[in-house]
């Protein structure tokens, strides 16, 4: 009877290894079959754990090379404590980040969108990032300020009367300065 018990134990535990090895497959050929660049790292130390091909590429770096790193020596403008400061915003599961810089191995640096899921691996807090480049829309986006900036200095400084309305509300939806002065 013992022996029975004991067998229907080590099948049991033989089924959820098989279970877990084919998890870690599953999540091995998600992660480093991800065409965008996706890095891991743990939440205490900040030491990078592990990266997929597209990282590798984006950030230059090596297998060898990323994991001699910390996340401080890709976040440009960061300290160990403002990271570990910004870490404990972050709970378990699904957290956008927000956009963040980003440098490459030669110094380049770039704006990432980051994604981040913290979970709990071997007792370990750690994140995976998911750093979706997003520089061009980052200057396109600071392009279009400026020139929003520069049309309302040319509007709120123009000697002549502006308005801007729309027939449908028949209400003014912008007046400059000379326009106030005319009434």
């Amino acid at each position: 009877m013992r022996n029975k018990a004991l067998a229907r134990i080590n099948s049991e535990l033989l089924d959820r290894t098989a279970s877990v090895c084919e998890t870690d497959e599953r999540f091995g050929l998600i992660f480093h079959g991800n065409p965008l660049p996706t890095y891991v790292y743990d939440c205490s130390s900040l030491r990078l754990l592990d990266l997929n091909e597209a990282a590798a590429h984006k950030y230059g770096y090596t297998l060898d090379e990323f994991l001699a790193l910390s996340v401080c020596d890709i976040r440009p403008g960061l300290t160990n404590a403002d990271l570990l400061q910004e870490l404990q915003g972050r709970q378990a599961g699904f957290n956008h980040a927000g956009v963040w810089r980003q440098r490459t191995k030669d110094g380049t640096e770039f704006s990432a969108e980051a994604i981040v899921v913290r979970f709990v691996r071997d007792g370990r807090e750690q994140e995976l990032v998911l750093a979706t480049d997003v520089t061009h829309r980052v200057e396109t986006e600071e392009a279009l300020r400026e020139s929003q900036e520069r049309l309302r200095s040319l509007v709120d400084k123009a000697p002549f009367a502006m308005i801007r309305s729309r027939f449908s509300s028949g209400r003014f939806e912008m007046v400059n300065p000379a326009f106030c002065e005319m009434l």
